[in-house]
């Protein structure tokens, strides 16, 4: 008896571990488009300033 609720024990981990692992992939994915978006929008920016300046 205590074998098997040690492997159903253990069955229920690694599916909580897979979720885990799923919802991490998607945070890090989330941040990566983020990080992505913050980058474009610096560059544009700082080409913006970059014309500014050139015009003056």
């Amino acid at each position: 008896k205590d074998i098997r609720k040690s492997l159903e024990d253990a069955e229920k981990i690694r599916a909580q571990m897979a979720g885990m692992e799923e919802t991490q992939r998607k945070l890090l994915a989330e941040t990566e488009d983020q990080a992505k978006q913050i980058l474009a929008d610096a560059r544009k920016g700082a080409g913006e300033a970059a014309r500014t300046i050139e015009e003056k």
